[in-house]
């Protein structure tokens, strides 16, 4: 129920919506207009992430789109507590869109990679029993200044961590 857009995390309920704007309540300016800003701290536990790739393995090792923000985004739910370990990751894409093993291999994998654990085609629906570890942190060397611009929810850990409101 949560989406990290623009500067803020956002939060609605979806039975507070009527089916015909389900549409519109998926698109950012339905999230900026229907759901209620939330600090990090306020952020339910998460049942489910999905990220976005542009292929992935049946075992569950995924390239999102490059730029690294859906790992930032899952760093941040880690580092405050709402997701772990055991909370499914998804990723939708086409049959084509997965690919073996040696064209994708663990070795080509960084610790902030998040792998994902169940996978979407419009064929199918995949679990892959992924054993590749999900990273538990955000890599503070790996943020960039336009991150730290572009993700405000950064700059709100940052502080959470400087004044111990959560452990670094």
């Amino acid at each position: 129920h949560s989406l990290l857009s623009g500067k803020q995390w956002y939060q609605r309920r979806v039975r507070a919506i009527k089916p015909e704007a389900y549409k519109f309540a998926a698109s950012k300016k339905g999230f900026n207009k229907l759901g209620k800003p939330c600090k990090l701290r306020d952020l339910p536990k998460v049942d489910l992430v999905v990220v976005a790739s542009v292929a992935c393995t049946l075992q569950g090792a995924r390239v999102g789109k490059g730029k690294g923000y859906g790992e930032v985004e899952y760093g941040i739910l880690r580092e405050v507590g709402v997701v772990d370990d055991k909370t499914p990751v998804a990723t939708i894409l086409h049959d084509v869109q997965i690919v073996d093993n040696e064209d994708l291999p663990l070795t080509s994998l960084s610790c902030h990679d998040v792998p994902v654990d169940i996978v979407c085609t419009p064929t199918r629906v995949l679990r892959t029993k992924t054993r590749i570890p999900k990273p538990a942190k955000i890599f503070w060397d790996l943020i960039s200044d336009t991150m730290m611009d572009d993700i405000g929810a950064l700059k709100e850990l940052k502080a959470m961590q400087s004044n111990g409101q959560i452990s670094q």
